[in-house]
């Protein structure tokens, strides 16, 4: 895999989390009714930008050759998993068609992101081959 998929499949995990993430913000009653003093529509965004700023450190150290960049990448790509938590708090029943179809898209962008992480070998490593400049 090059670094272009990864960057396709990292874009493509953004924007699937950022509709999700929007969704749930915009409609933050209707997924649970858990609200505090804390945990709120604006806590939801907070969340959905440290979220992306762990990726894209991620996505940058790996575009750049640092070995960190790899296992940050990995953690965020689970996170895309989250969103099936909504499943284990209650209120079900408020849960439209459209809020389940956020979370699948969301995990499925994030399962695509870790498949190309998993599979992804460097061009300068495959079949012995190394450039020297």
């Amino acid at each position: 895999m090059t670094k272009r998929c990864l960057g396709i499949a990292f874009g493509f995990t953004v924007v699937a989390s950022a509709f999700h993430f929007a969704d749930n913000a915009a409609r933050f009653a209707h997924y649970h009714d858990a609200a505090t003093s804390w945990f709120n529509p604006a806590s939801v965004v907070v969340a959905w930008f440290l979220q992306v700023a762990l990726g894209a450190t991620g996505f940058l150290l790996d575009r750049n050759g640092r070995p960190a960049g790899r296992p940050i990448l990995l953690g965020y790509s689970t996170l895309g998993f989250a969103g099936f938590l909504h499943y284990l708090v209650p209120p079900m029943e408020g849960m439209d068609v459209m809020m389940h179809v956020l979370i699948a898209f969301e995990a499925i962008a994030s399962a695509i992101l870790l498949a190309v992480i998993l599979t992804r070998h460097d061009a300068t490593k495959q079949g012995g081959l190394e450039t020297h400049h």
